[in-house]
């Protein structure tokens, strides 16, 4: 029989909420797709618990989306639960007062939540750059390799590939998701991002 995580009716921000930011849990009942044969109704009251000592921070009324509306992207019913009061740092889950079985995973509300997030995700561009070795000591040693793909410096034209004159320096970059392919347009918008980064 098909099973599902304990939060697939109760989602929450994976990466958790800074004290001061709004914080909202999404209740879903599946009406249409792969999981429509599983429903859920929230109760009338959803708890915030703290994971540390299993005592409720906050309980409070889930409020219906569009009031009761199938959403077209994703074919469920969707409730909010707005907890944005609790902001004492710790971790905590959600779950249905009438149903405790029914809850979130765990997350965190910390000022500094998103440190280790920024840095994986910079991380993930060092690991994905082409042409370079990444060296253990910035690596780490087990995602430390040698130099790949020394060829772009010497690319030619793909329909004149005998012809010296077409060719050009193209190393450098970063790779295509988990693939060896490199995209112009990709690399583009990888320098914008990280540029916006910057000036955020």
């Amino acid at each position: 029989s098909f099973s599902f995580a304990q939060d697939v009716f109760i989602t929450v921000d994976q990466f958790g909420y800074r004290p001061s930011d709004k914080k909202i849990a999404v209740l879903r009942s599946p009406e249409r797709g792969f999981d429509a044969s599983h429903s859920y109704t929230p109760g009338t009251t959803m708890e915030v618990i703290d994971s540390a000592t299993s005592t409720v921070v906050f309980s409070g009324a889930p409020v219906a989306f569009q009031e009761g509306a199938i959403d077209t992207a994703s074919g469920d019913k969707i409730w909010w639960f707005d907890f944005s009061s609790v902001t004492t740092p710790g971790t905590y889950y959600v779950r249905d007062k009438s149903d405790n079985l029914k809850q979130s995973f765990y997350f965190r509300i910390k000022d500094d939540v998103y440190n280790d997030i920024l840095k994986a995700a910079m991380r993930m561009m060092f690991y994905q750059r082409v042409g370079m070795a990444k060296e253990a000591k910035y690596a780490g040693s087990e995602w430390a390799d040698a130099i790949n793909h020394e060829q772009d410096k010497h690319a030619r034209l793909f329909t004149d590939s005998t012809n010296a004159a077409t060719e050009r320096d193209v190393s450098g970059g970063w790779f295509d998701a988990g693939d060896f392919n490199k995209y112009t347009i990709w690399n583009g918008n990888y320098i914008e991002m990280l540029l916006r980064a910057y000036l955020e």
